[in-house]
């Protein structure tokens, strides 16, 4: 079915070089009222963050607690990322992952294993 334009909205967005005013058409589908840009899994948009600046925050809550990241990723990146947010995006793609590695055990075998212990190499 043919999505129904809604006119442009504002969005703001984080992404990897900083935060973003975005000025953008909307649609809507009239039979399930989805609504957004169709623009925006293309470019790696799933709610506020981009996937760049989701990956730099898992990278970060990786590396340091939630409060620590978010003071991190302020003064390397001059992002704003509140603790919470940090846990939430973190807790997101690792659930993800461990998803992934339950439905891919050979692709997950080298996170349990060194390459020799795998017999990977002789």
């Amino acid at each position: 079915m043919k999505r129904r334009h809604r006119g442009r909205k504002a969005r703001k967005l984080t992404t990897a070089a900083g935060h973003v005013k975005l000025s953008r058409v909307d649609f809507e589908c009239p039979a399930c009222r989805d609504s957004g840009d169709p623009l925006d899994d293309r470019r790696g948009v799933v709610g506020r963050y981009s996937r760049e600046a989701e990956r730099l925050t898992c990278l970060a809550a990786a590396s340091w607690s939630y409060d620590i990241s978010s003071q991190r990723l302020q003064e390397l990146c001059g992002l704003t990322v509140g603790p919470t947010t940090i846990r939430e995006i973190a807790q997101r793609h690792g659930a993800a992952a461990n998803a992934w590695m339950r439905s891919e055990p050979q692709a997950a075998r080298g996170f349990f294993c060194s390459d020799r212990e795998c017999g990977l190499v002789g």
